[in-house]
């Protein structure tokens, strides 16, 4: 998985030792996207390659195989997260390609922005400014609970009400969601309309400080354009 929502890379055990990495003990306490908690060990690589591009000494965290192996059998034997993701400068990715400039070119927007290791945008739901996850590893857009509470009169006279089965390290659990239909999101001088966006009714975040964001902005969006950039130098995300 290429995924910018990731604050680490990732490697299944199995992965790891057919690799031959050292792997260290660590017990590190992990989040995961349906709050499932978790714990990994690590390993560094000396050398990782993606295409053209060449890393040296890049961590991972270490997950046992069955918290990346799902009930269907699907399986998620490593991810690049966003420290190496960011370390290209900037990246372009759509037609099935993944393109990095030799140069990284300076862009005029700023719609980025940097939470520790979270990629953040902002994006506007019927006249709401709302902070978003930028997550290339996510398929479908969702809401959050902070925006739940702060428009909840809206969301619930205008959705339906059910429970949905989500997945993330440590497996899949099933959560109260309100189903949106007709959801039109903008970010800067582009809107996208989506046919569904889940609205997570309850907190994923483990602590109320860490409960600030609005939505998590996934490949329901991404893939509607034919190609997007993300620029770590300029922190310019745009859609083409």
């Amino acid at each position: 998985a290429f995924d910018t929502g990731a604050n680490l890379s990732t490697l299944m055990r199995s992965e790891a030792v057919a690799l031959g990495l050292r792997i260290v003990p660590a017990g590190i306490d992990v989040g995961s996207s349906t709050d499932l908690r978790v714990t990994a060990d690590v390993a560094v690589a000396d050398s990782v390659a993606i295409g053209g591009l060449h890393y040296r000494n890049v961590p991972f965290l270490v997950l046992d195989d069955a918290l990346l192996t799902f009930p269907d059998g699907f399986r998620i034997p490593g991810i690049v997260g966003f420290p190496v993701i960011e370390q290209a400068g900037e990246i372009r990715l759509g037609h099935g390609a993944l393109d990095v400039p030799a140069t990284v070119p300076s862009r005029e927007e700023r719609n980025l922005a940097l939470d520790e290791l979270t990629l953040l945008t902002r994006v506007r739901w019927t006249g709401l400014p709302l902070v978003c996850r930028l997550d290339t590893g996510a398929g479908r857009t969702q809401f959050y609970e902070p925006l739940y509470r702060r428009a909840r009169a809206a969301v619930d006279s205008s959705s339906a009400a059910t429970k949905r089965r989500m997945g993330g390290a440590g497996g899949v659990r099933e959560l109260p969601v309100r189903v949106l239909r007709g959801v039109t999101l903008a970010a800067g001088d582009t809107a996208i309309v989506l046919d569904s966006v889940d609205v997570v009714t309850r907190s994923l975040a483990r602590t109320e400080e860490e409960n600030y964001l609005d939505c998590n902005i996934g490949h329901d969006v991404l893939d509607a354009f034919a190609r997007y950039t993300l620029n770590f130098r300029s922190m310019t995300f745009s859609l083409q």
